[in-house]
């Protein structure tokens, strides 16, 4: 497996700047940009493509079945578009996104300084409860919510749903228990990650996805992807170890640097 992560400010997919290159990108990264422009553009609302801001991204294999993994971590215009897209290459070069999408880090109040879309606001977004705590029931309303075309993001309390103009998208922030008495997303934004990583963690089965967001960890234990784009995964949030500096792989464990220069494993 090849784990490959760069950080990428202010790159313009749609609106290349003058004389901007993108022959020095991981080719899987070029394949997705292609992909992306022509095939299945992700935030299109009223006929208007709100311009890609990519931030970061990982190349991995996870399950070691020779189709590549592209985690790409961008900046949304819109409140409930997610921070993390998964796209899947196979030995062809052919890409195709995954269905369900990712957002590490708790629920936060809104930021002014962010100026989020809010899709409510447009008439394309609606909040609804079902009445049910069953979460296979409520998984299965979204993964039928997408048949319409419909974007379902689900909370633990709640469903968000709204109508884009391109191929709709699912979040699943079930795991998360932030702002419990809220019955819509009116007061309440994702969060950003600062740092994303994949790899092996000591002593687990599956390979991880890792999202540092300020000092706590969210980790995508990935078992599977499934035939319909829905990833089969298990998510442990942990702080960020007291002595970290910063994160060091041994091959495709994750390990991290301590403040005083140690060298240890991430254990969860």
């Amino acid at each position: 497996m090849r784990i490959l992560t760069v950080l990428l400010i202010a790159f313009s997919i749609a609106f290349p700047t003058k004389g901007q290159s993108t022959h020095d990108l991981p080719k899987e990264v070029n394949l997705v940009f292609e992909y992306i422009i022509n095939k299945d553009y992700p935030e299109v609302f009223g006929g208007n493509p709100y311009k890609i801001r990519p931030v970061n991204w990982v190349i991995t294999d996870f399950d070691n079945d020779g189709t590549t993994e592209v985690f790409l971590q961008t900046f949304p215009h819109f409140r409930q578009s997610p921070t993390i897209i998964i796209y899947q290459i196979d030995d062809q070069d052919s890409v195709k996104r995954i269905a369900e999408a990712l957002a590490p880090g708790h629920l936060i109040e809104l930021s002014p300084e962010q100026d989020y879309i809010d899709p409510h606001t447009t008439g394309t977004g609606i909040d609804m409860q079902l009445g049910s705590n069953d979460m296979e029931k409520l998984k299965k309303f979204a993964k039928s919510s997408l048949k319409f075309g419909m974007s379902p993001v689900l909370y633990k309390n709640f469903i968000h749903t709204d109508k884009r103009d391109g191929a709709p998208t699912f979040i699943d922030l079930t795991y998360l228990d932030d702002y419990p008495k809220e019955s819509s997303c009116l007061n309440f934004q994702f969060s950003t990650p600062e740092k994303i990583l994949a790899g092996s963690v000591a002593g687990e089965k599956y390979k991880y996805f890792i999202a540092q967001v300020k000092q706590e960890l969210f980790c995508y234990e990935i078992k599977s992807f499934d035939g319909e784009g829905w990833i089969e995964k298990q998510v442990t949030i942990i702080e960020l170890p007291k002595d970290f500096k910063e994160f060091k792989f041994a091959g495709e464990i994750i390990q991290y640097i301590t403040n005083k220069g140690a060298i240890k494993p991430l254990l969860l």
